[in-house]
């Protein structure tokens, strides 16, 4: 079964190299792509599709995306756009961080190859809601 039968929705994480939110965020998408969803999901490597690769422009035109950006500058947001992908839905890091310090959490995320147990459970309840997002849109 080709990739095109089989996943439905791609996830695609900013690269965010050397930045502890770039690593929540591919944390993120792992945690949906291979412990929550991963029948229904797959992700790709960004800079396949940044620098215009056919397979991956092809993917993100024929399937859905959610992308999850480290910070404000949504580089996978921007990618899959600007190639023609389909925009499923885009979560930014930063601003759940933001969510949760508004709550009155202090957070400590860790560093980019040791996250702090914030971090991690900052990228499981991220995780989680784009779950529950590709769940309900795959039955509407």
């Amino acid at each position: 079964m080709s990739i095109e039968e089989e996943y439905k929705v791609l996830v695609i994480p900013c690269s965010g190299i050397g930045k502890v939110l770039g690593t929540i965020a591919r944390l993120v998408a792992y945690h949906v792509v291979e412990d929550l969803l991963p029948r229904k999901t797959t992700t790709m490597c960004l800079p396949l599709l940044v620098n215009g690769d056919e397979e991956a422009r092809k993917l993100v035109k024929e399937h859905p995306c959610i992308t999850v950006d480290g910070c404000g500058l949504k580089c996978a947001e921007k990618s899959v756009t600007t190639s023609g992908g389909k925009l499923m839905s885009s979560y930014v890091i930063l601003s759940e961080v933001a969510r949760e310090r508004k709550e009155g959490k202090k957070l400590n995320l860790g560093a980019i190859a040791n996250l702090s147990s914030d971090g991690g459970e900052l990228a499981w309840k991220t995780a989680e809601k784009i779950s529950i997002k590709i769940e309900g849109s795959l039955k509407g």
